[in-house]
């Protein structure tokens, strides 16, 4: 079983694609040295230009932890060109004093084809797009308008709203005074004819079976073209007091 020379963290790295192009999104991966040897090593990136590391190569001491600054520097790609990204981790074991990173970055040249001892590390990347919020004090004033308008347009409903309430209880009261004016004016018509009739029978002025059908028949059909009348009447102000209330 191939032994573990060194433990990396996080992994995977989770890295936010800014839709800014100036933006520049810096995080860092902790390299922490299990053995008690010096190790080299050395970051590989299969696509150049998009993510910088730094150090790419150097140097950790035995039992110690070292970090490396991972910048992605590109912003501008799809997804999937990003998806296509990978970092590989070169870790060499070495006996001897290591005194610098050159010295560390001259090693790994020579040994990095050489040393069968090593191990390789893929750092598993994921990526997110990130929401980017327009503080433009134009688009704001854009939608301060529109918050605005939709007030102004919520207020004129509520105010056609009122105005329809009040004209339907306007129509109601109306409908209501015509009704009980037709009640009375038929309460009327019907008081009259009997006291005509009970005055004419008193009186004794009709003048035998045929005058009194004619005059009764005549006084009836007064009524009836009364009561048409009245009808049409309020038939007429309905009309009008349902134009005014559903057809503004």
């Amino acid at each position: 079983m191939k032994k573990n020379f060194v433990k990396i963290e996080p992994n995977p790295l989770s890295l936010i694609i800014s839709k800014d192009n100036n933006n520049r999104n810096n995080y860092n991966i902790s390299i922490q040295n299990l053995t008690e040897k010096n190790l080299i090593f050395g970051l590989f990136i299969n696509l150049k230009g998009i993510i910088l590391a730094k150090p790419s190569t150097s140097y950790i001491l035995p039992n110690q932890r070292t970090s490396v600054d991972i910048n992605l520097i590109k912003n501008n790609l799809s997804l999937d060109e990003y998806k296509k990204l990978k970092i590989i981790v070169i870790i060499i074991p070495y006996n001897e004093e290591i005194n610098s990173i050159e010295e560390a970055k001259n090693l790994f040249r020579i040994l990095k084809m050489k040393q069968k001892d090593k191990q390789e590390i893929l750092i598993n990347l994921n990526f997110s797009i990130e929401e980017i919020i327009d503080t433009d004090i134009s688009n704001t004033n854009t939608y301060n308008d529109n918050i605005n308008e939709k007030k102004d347009t919520y207020n004129d409903n509520i105010n056609e709203k009122k105005e329809e309430k009040l004209n339907f209880l306007n129509y109601t009261n109306i409908r209501s005074q015509l009704m009980a004016k037709k009640e009375q004016i038929l309460k009327n018509l019907e008081m009259n004819k009997k006291k005509l009739e009970n005055l004419m029978e008193q009186n004794g002025k009709m003048s035998g079976k045929i005058g009194q059908k004619i005059k009764k028949y005549n006084f009836d059909n007064l009524i009836m073209i009364s009561i048409i009348l009245l009808g049409l009447i309020l038939g007429g102000n309905f009309a009008i007091g349902y134009n005014k209330l559903f057809h503004k």
